[in-house]
C-alpha cells in the first residue's frame, strides 16, 4: 500500500514552535497550593467560604466561594508562570483574575452543557481553566474577585511555575511543590495522573520483563538438565552392550572353557556321585602299572576300578585326569557303563569261588 508523504508547512511550523516551547519550558518544576493555603489572603474576613462536604470533583477535596461582589483573594509568588483550577458547574459561576495590577479577565466556570439543567453542583472535574506562562522569574501578585454582574465566584487551586534547580518533592497541610515538565499551551489537570499512569505501566513491564527472563533462564536449566541425563543413560546403555554382547564380526559367543579334570568329589542334591575313567585311559593306566601285561579287573591293590578308591585325607577321592587323545577329533573316550563293572564283578566273584586254589581269576591268567 502506497503511503502518503505529503506533509502541511503550517502543521510543521507548529510543531517546530511546540517543540520550541517546550524546550524552553522543560526545566521547570510546578508549586500546588490549595485553596486553605495560609499564603492566600481573603477579604474582608468571612466573605469566603469553604466548602464542607468533600468533593472528588475538587482538587483536594474542597473549593472555596464567595457571594460578596467586593470579596478579593490575593497571592504572591516568584516564578515564571501561573494556573487557576477549577470545576465546571451547571450554573452560571464566573471569577476575575487580575495579574500584577491589570484589568482583571473574567474567567467563565459555566459547563455550557449542563447550564439550565436539574444539576447545580459541579459537573466536570477540577482542571487548569486559566494560565499565564511567560512570565520573567520574578514576584508576581494575582488578584481573584467577583466580575461585575455576576454572582457567584469560586477558588480551587493554583499552580505556580519555578526554575528546575533542584529535584525535590515537599508535603505540607495545602503546599505541595512538584517536580514537572509543562508545555505553555497546557489547558488541563491530567499531567499528573498520566505521569503516574505512565510510571505504573513502566513497573508492570519491567516486573514482566525480570518474570520473563527468570522463567526463561529455568526452562533453559531444565532442557540442560534433561540432555545431560539423556546423554549418561546413553553412555551406560553403550558400555553395557559392549560388556554383554559379542565381540564384534564374529557373530557368536566366547569359546566355553574345556576342563581337563573331573573332580571325583562333585556333590549335587546332597549325593555324592564319582567320576568314572575311560575304558582306554583304564586300560593304559593297567598296562603301564604291570609291565603291560592284560588289565585286570581286580588285584591285591584295589577293587573295580573308579569304585571305592582311596581317597585323600580330606574324604575327597583322587582326581582322574581326562586328557583327549590327539587324532581323535577332540572327542573324549566312552566312560565304562556301570552294567558292564557289575556284571563283570559278578562273573569274577563266581570265577573266583570256583578256583580250587582259592585265587583272584585275572584277565589273561591267575595271580
Amino acid at each position: 500500500m502506497k503511503r502518503n508523504h505529503n506533509f502541511n508547512p503550517r502543521t510543521l511550523s507548529l510543531g517546530l514552535l511546540g517543540w520550541l516551547t517546550l524546550g524552553a519550558w522543560a526545566q521547570t518544576r510546578e508549586v500546588r497550593v490549595d485553596e486553605n493555603d495560609p499564603s492566600i489572603s481573603y477579604l474582608p474576613a468571612g466573605s469566603w467560604e469553604r466548602s464542607t462536604a468533600a468533593n472528588a470533583m475538587d482538587q483536594g477535596g474542597h473549593h472555596m466561594t464567595t457571594f460578596d461582589p467586593t470579596a478579593t483573594a490575593t497571592f504572591t509568588f516568584t516564578g515564571t508562570g501561573l494556573a487557576f483550577l477549577s470545576p465546571l458547574w451547571g450554573e452560571t459561576i464566573a471569577i476575575g483574575i487580575a495579574l500584577d495590577g491589570a484589568t482583571p479577565i473574567r474567567v467563565d466556570l459555566t459547563d455550557p452543557a449542563a447550564l439550565g439543567g436539574a444539576e447545580q453542583g459541579s459537573t466536570q472535574p477540577s482542571a487548569i481553566r486559566w494560565s499565564d506562562l511567560t512570565l520573567a522569574n520574578t514576584e508576581h501578585t494575582v488578584v481573584f474577585s467577583m466580575p461585575a454582574g455576576d454572582t457567584l465566584s469560586v477558588l480551587d487551586m493554583l499552580i505556580y511555575y519555578v526554575p528546575d534547580t533542584t529535584v525535590t518533592t515537599t508535603t505540607s497541610s495545602s503546599t505541595t511543590t512538584k517536580s514537572t515538565t509543562r508545555s505553555p499551551t497546557s489547558t488541563s489537570n491530567n499531567d499528573t495522573a498520566s505521569s503516574s499512569g505512565t510510571k505504573d505501566k513502566t513497573g508492570l513491564t519491567i516486573a514482566i520483563a525480570v518474570v520473563c527472563a527468570v522463567g526463561g533462564l529455568l526452562l533453559l536449566a531444565l532442557l540442560l538438565l534433561f540432555l545431560r541425563r539423556r546423554a549418561l543413560r546413553r553412555r551406560e546403555h553403550a558400555a553395557w552392550l559392549k560388556n554383554t554382547l559379542p565381540e564384534e564380526g564374529t557373530g557368536l559367543p566366547p569359546p566355553p572353557v574345556q576342563m581337563d579334570e573331573v573332580d571325583d568329589g562333585i556333590r549335587a542334591g546332597g549325593r555324592r556321585f564319582k567320576s568314572i575313567p575311560s575304558r582306554k585311559s583304564l586300560l593304559d593306566a593297567s598296562s603301564s602299572d604291570f609291565g603291560g601285561g592284560p588289565v585286570s579287573m581286580y588285584s591285591d591293590f584295589g577293587t573295580l576300578a573308579g569304585y571305592g578308591g582311596e581317597t585323600t585325607p580330606g574324604g575327597r577321592t583322587s582326581k582322574l585326569r581326562n586328557v583327549v587323545a590327539a587324532g581323535q577329533g577332540g572327542v573324549p573316550p566312552l566312560p565304562m557303563r556301570r552294567s558292564e563293572d557289575v556284571q563283570t564283578q559278578q562273573t569274577a566273584t563266581r570265577s573266583s569261588a570256583a578256583s580250587p586254589t582259592g585265587r583272584k581269576f585275572m584277565f589273561g591268567g591267575e595271580s
